[in-house]
């Protein structure tokens, strides 16, 4: 009875760590998800600080709305790549605490012709920085209309290397919807922000206790 108890405990307990996903044979597990989240910080570029919106905070005050009852913090910075992100992480990120981060950078790093091997080299230092705090991490998997598929299939096998919850395709209603999308057609604007919003509740939402 002791033995049957202990393996009861045990994969209760590994429930409450990981999550995880099946798609087809593929299994993914998100690591230091905790028992609730309550404090989550967008952290990114322009899609957090409000580029082109008349709103302040890009997504955030669309996803606030959905989720009343967690705390969300922006450390949002429009222009930021991978590269700048990284750098101001221990001082914007971490000193909150919180117990998910979503991450957006990585558009920027297009914009500016960046190669992938530096934004994925980036991203992985973003990650572990924050495992190391024990903090679960979401990706928005962001692109442009006109990048190639690898990039964010890489991005996404890094996610999944990593114990990174990834969303998929958190640009693409924007990039199919030209009310959505800012004069030059390279970034959302207001209704585009509130659909990234939707994407990102959508996928983190069955660990805040709202749906």
């Amino acid at each position: 009875m002791l033995k049957k108890n202990s393996i009861v405990s045990a994969i209760v307990l590994a429930g409450l760590a990981t999550w995880l996903f099946l798609n087809g044979k593929e299994e993914r597990t998100i690591k230091f998800i905790p028992d609730k989240i309550d404090k989550i910080v967008l952290f990114g570029d322009g899609l957090v600080s409000g580029e082109n919106s008349l709103i302040e905070g890009g997504y955030f005050p669309h996803l606030q709305q959905k989720l009343s009852g967690t705390q969300l913090v922006t450390a949002g910075k429009t222009g930021d790549t991978t590269e700048s992100g990284f750098q101001r992480l221990s001082q914007d990120v971490l000193p909150l605490s919180p117990n998910l981060v979503v991450v957006t950078l990585g558009l920027e790093d297009l914009r500016k012709g960046q190669p992938l091997q530096k934004t994925l080299g980036n991203l992985e230092k973003i990650f572990d920085a924050l495992h190391e705090r024990k903090i679960m991490v979401a990706y928005g998997g962001a692109a442009l209309p006109t990048t190639g598929d690898n990039w964010l299939m890489s991005i996404s096998q890094l996610c999944q290397q990593k114990g990174v919850l990834y969303i998929d395709g958190l640009l693409d209603q924007v990039w199919k919807d030209a009310s959505m999308q800012n004069s030059e057609k390279s970034f959302p604007q207001d209704a585009g922000f509130e659909a990234v919003a939707e994407k990102i509740f959508e996928a983190i939402s069955p660990w805040t206790g709202q749906t």
